[in-house]
């Protein structure tokens, strides 16, 4: 009977094991993931920043073409629109990067999250491990018996 709590002990021992050994894996996995998801979140937003300063360019250029063939490129009008423009250009820029702080807050969280559940499940399986010893013969032996499966004993 005492070599099959060994055994058993010896499995439970080896079973931690390799469940923290796969929390740690996929926490550094999780980690590497949202990196990339920040990476391709930071590609997108400087994408978009380029098309909103297409789009504002071409807009003004437009209004500027067009006041400059009716004789009217120094009124208020045409400059009121050229300032429209860029005002919403500038609106829209700062929502992009208003979008992104928001995005690496999120990814932080996130993180932040999946850590602590991979920590949560390595507890609970150390914990798995102390309650199998403890509902055999108490807690006091708990450490004796570790000793005595590392010692060989």
């Amino acid at each position: 009977m005492a070599a099959f709590s060994a055994i058993a002990a010896t499995i439970a021992i080896l079973g931690t094991t390799h469940s923290v050994t796969q929390q740690r894996k996929a926490s550094k996995q999780m980690k590497r993931a949202n990196k990339l998801k920040r990476r391709v979140a930071d590609v997108q937003a400087n994408r978009e920043r380029r098309a909103q300063v297409r789009r504002g360019l071409s807009q003004r250029a437009s209004i500027e073409n067009l006041a400059g063939q009716t004789g009217t490129l120094s009124s208020s009008g045409a400059q009121g629109g050229v300032s429209n423009v860029t005002a919403q250009e500038s609106s829209n820029l700062a929502f992009v990067d208003q979008q992104q702080v928001v995005g690496k807050q999120l990814s932080i969280f996130n993180q932040r999250a999946a850590d602590a559940q991979s920590s949560a499940a390595i507890g609970s399986a150390v914990s798995g491990v102390a309650n199998q010893f403890a509902g055999e013969k108490g807690y006091q032996e708990l450490g004796t018996k570790i000793k005595s499966i590392f010692r060989g004993k």
